[in-house]
């Protein structure tokens, strides 16, 4: 990438006995008009084209009849032949319909390059395009508010020293008849940067690419946000099972177990008609119950236990009831250290499709059963004897193993390891894009 830079100064010019310049003196900006500006466009670059030129501007002569729109613009003392013979000159003219003209006649006057002002500040003429013009002459477009005050300076520096601005300053510092014109240096600074726009553009491309991401990651974030206080919403309502999902392997609460009501255990004929069912032994340790001896832990489904074995189980192993999957723990419970996951929230939206699939094609809806509509009846195959160091249990029928027991909802612990043995990149995404 090329930058141009304009850098305009009045100079004085002493002419010798013969006619010619003996010498030239640059005028401080405190003395004389100064100006450094840049040009809006080039129009070509020929290959031999100079880092640093310099020269006096004049306006390019042509006919009147050529160019009369221009002719209000034009100072007539400012052509060529009206300037001392100096080694270069660079034209300056109005950027009007024949344009064409002035650019000819300075390449026919020997001129180092070409300056193209809008002459009025309504002026919009299209950029010129000559290949022939460009190849053989620098050219230049200034705007009107950067070449309006040069042609106004250049009208000011046409004549000799006394009819300039500040003249009778410059005659007591030099001969009166010395000639005071404007210079024009031309510096071109090559840029190392190879394809600045296509950098630009990329950086563009790139920068929108953030933000979409940025956005569509915010999005599905708060999406994610409403899901889980919807589901911890309905939890705490009772309206999902949190083991049914596979948060974790849920324990009871000592303080929970030791409000469950315990009882002493009658007649099989009294215990059905107090709780609907008639239970008379253990399904955890398959001890029968003794009458009026026993003491027994109730669920809140009104299964009954012996209190070493259910509390344990309770405490430790799983908050569902060993024989009827139903929770132990108060309705709208929820663990302080439960986290609801992008996994969690899926499989609870599958749950509620697959019910309401179900539902639709049998015209009911499955909901899990009352517990005064449970009726177990204990099943006599005789005696058993269970030794206590035994590897395997009996596993009556319609009664639970002791494995069966242990067959709970998969916790979500084995989902956070997986999580943790994925790469980090995965586990990046899965930040920015939770699934739902």
């Amino acid at each position: 990438m090329t930058s141009v830079v304009f850098d305009i100064a009045a100079v004085v010019i002493a002419l010798g006995t013969d006619g010619m310049p003996s010498a030239s003196t640059s005028l401080s900006s405190d003395q004389a008009f100064t100006s450094s500006i840049r040009p809006s466009y080039q129009i070509g670059s020929p290959s031999n084209e100079a880092a640093q030129y310099a020269g006096l501007l004049y306006t390019p002569t042509v006919p009147a009849s050529t160019c009369v729109e221009a002719k209000p613009f034009i100072a007539h003392n400012l052509t060529l032949s009206m300037l001392p013979q100096v080694p270069n000159y660079i034209a300056f003219a109005p950027f009007t319909e024949c344009w064409l003209n002035y650019l000819y006649k300075a390449i026919a006057d020997g001129a180092r390059a070409a300056i193209l002002y809008q002459p009025t500040n309504t002026s919009n003429m299209g950029l010129p395009a000559n290949a022939y013009v460009s190849s053989l002459l620098p050219v230049y477009i200034l705007s009107y508010d950067a070449g309006a005050p040069v042609a106004q300076a250049m009208n000011q520096y046409s004549g000799n020293l006394t009819s300039v601005p500040n003249g009778d300053q410059l005659v007591t510092m030099f001969d009166p008849t010395s000639y005071a014109r404007l210079w024009l240096v031309v510096t071109r600074t090559v840029s190392n940067r190879t394809l600045p726009n296509l950098w630009i553009f990329l950086l563009i491309i790139v920068g929108v690419l953030c933000v979409l991401v940025g956005i569509i990651s915010l999005t599905l974030n708060m999406r994610q946000y409403f899901a889980r206080r919807d589901l911890r919403r309905r939890i705490a309502a009772g309206e999902v099972d949190l083991e049914a999902l596979g948060i974790k392997r849920l324990t009871v609460p000592r303080k929970h177990i030791d409000g469950l009501p315990q009882k002493t255990w009658r007649s099989a004929d009294s215990a059905a008609g107090a709780a609907g069912f008639a239970q008379s032994s253990c399904a955890i340790c398959l001890d029968d119950y003794e009458a009026d001896v026993t003491v027994l832990r109730e669920l809140p489904c009104h299964h009954t236990f012996h209190p070493a074995c259910i509390d344990p189980f309770l405490e430790k192993r799983s908050s569902l009831c060993p024989l009827c999957k139903r929770s132990v723990l108060p309705k709208g419970f929820i663990p302080s250290d439960t986290q609801l996951t992008a996994a969690t929230i899926m499989r609870e939206r599958q749950r509620r499709r697959r019910a309401a699939r179900e539902g639709r094609e049998t015209g009911r809806v499955h909901t899990a059963p009352e517990s005064d509509e449970i009726e177990l009846q204990p099943v006599h195959s005789g005696e058993a004897s269970v030794n206590e160091g035994s590897a395997t249990r009996p596993s009556l029928p319609g009664r639970p193993s002791y494995v069966q027991m242990t067959n709970l909802a998969p916790d979500n612990e084995e989902e956070a390891a997986q999580i943790r043995r994925l790469p980090r990149w995965r586990r990046a995404l899965r930040t920015l894009f939770p699934s739902h």
